[in-house]
């Protein structure tokens, strides 16, 4: 299918309620200013939206400023991650009872099973779908109205190539898409096992921003196999953050968060500047996250001893551990953090873009990773 340029947003499309109601999804932790930590026992998803704006440049997603405001989703948007799942499926969420569907999407032409789908500004998504056979990523674009149907569904421009996707972030704008890549183990490019979604092959990570207007694709990489994630633009839409850590006899090493200029010259992960470094009082590193100024950010460590959950905050190398929780009866507890920033368009899915960290060693999932299979419409 040849790429044509992404539609605009339908101007009379019916503008998303203000809230709605859904006590079924869990609140959102907060790092109040990366300093103080509040923590709860807690699974779900990024509560994050922002309020329609107008479109004056034409753009797919093109931008007023976010309204930093914190509302319940009105909608699931979810993957079909199979051949035998629809493509896009959209459900209702409902103060009370089951969620409701509301509207389900066939797979374009050509394209594999949705694999990762991530919000973008005004109640748009992106979609990677997989090719399995051909080892082939292709990136779709649509909007979700006002009753949850889909609209506009098209091709991103230059959203084709070899290899799998990632931890899609989406740039504040809406112009810009990073993300992850990996090649597909196997010959010739073709997937491993037989299986409908191709394994990854071990090798150095790739690091790609799509300029979604131009169809312009910038990739950096680095030397050696290393674990590459919690991909995240800045407001200034032109820093991107990201983690890395070496990959060594199975284990992953000490996790660095990076903030990358991605207007400057250069191909290398490794140039962008360090904000944090892995130490011995985080422990073992869940998540760590740049936040939107560039030059701080937040997280979650577990120490082996004595066992404790541990959140912290950093800032130009500078780390702050905000609470430690003590594990009870051998379990940690489960914690998802937030820096009440706003919108951030991003996967976030951990320190490996593709799910292949367990207890802080390093191999390739048994299936395709299953996180960023859900996004949330309002």
């Amino acid at each position: 299918m040849p790429d044509e340029p992404n539609p605009r947003p339908d101007e009379d499309a019916p503008a998303p309620a203000r809230r709605a109601r859904r006590p079924s999804v869990p609140a959102v932790l907060s790092v109040a200013a990366a300093v103080a930590a509040i923590v709860a026992v807690v699974s779900g998803a990024r509560l994050f939206t922002d309020a329609p704006a107008d479109d004056p440049d034409g753009r797919p997603w093109a931008g007023g400023k976010p309204r930093h405001e914190y509302r319940q989703p009105r909608f699931s948007v979810e993957a079909g991650r199979s051949e035998t799942q629809p493509w896009v499926r959209v459900l209702a969420l409902r103060s009370r009872g089951q969620p409701k569907p509301a509207d389900t999407v066939r797979a374009p032409s050509g394209a594999g099973p949705a694999q990762a789908i991530v919000e973008a500004p005004h109640n748009t998504f992106v979609v990677a779908a997989v090719q399995a056979k051909r080892c082939e990523t292709r990136l779709y674009w649509f909007r979700l109205t006002g009753d949850g149907h889909v609209t506009g569904l098209h091709p991103v421009t230059g959203g084709a190539f070899p290899g799998i996707v990632g931890g899609p972030a989406v740039s504040p704008d809406g112009n810009r898409l990073a993300f992850a890549s990996a090649p597909c183990a196997g010959n010739d490019g073709e997937a491993s096992g037989g299986g409908a979604v191709p394994r990854l092959r071990p090798a150095p990570p790739a690091l790609s921003v799509l300029d979604i207007t131009t169809g312009r694709r910038r990739t950096w990489t680095t030397t050696g196999t290393a674990a590459l994630g919690e991909i995240v633009w800045a407001a200034d839409g032109r820093t991107l953050g990201y983690t890395l850590a070496d990959v060594a006899g199975g284990g992953l090493g000490p996790v660095t968060v990076h903030a990358l200029d991605t207007v400057a010259g250069g191909t290398d992960l490794r140039a962008g500047r360090v904000l944090f470094r892995q130490t011995a009082e985080v422990g073992k590193v869940g998540t760590a996250i740049m936040s939107a100024d560039g030059r701080s950010g937040h997280g979650t460590g577990e120490r082996a001893q004595p066992p404790a959950t541990v959140l912290f905050s950093f800032e130009e190398g500078r780390i702050k551990i905000g609470s430690t929780i003590p594990h009870r009866d051998g379990r940690g507890v489960g914690v998802m953090v937030s820096t009440g920033e706003g919108p951030r368009y991003a996967c976030l899915n951990g320190v490996d873009a593709f799910d292949r960290t367990m207890s802080g060693g390093f191999e390739a999932p048994a299936q395709f990773p299953v996180s960023c299979s859900t996004a949330w419409g309002y």
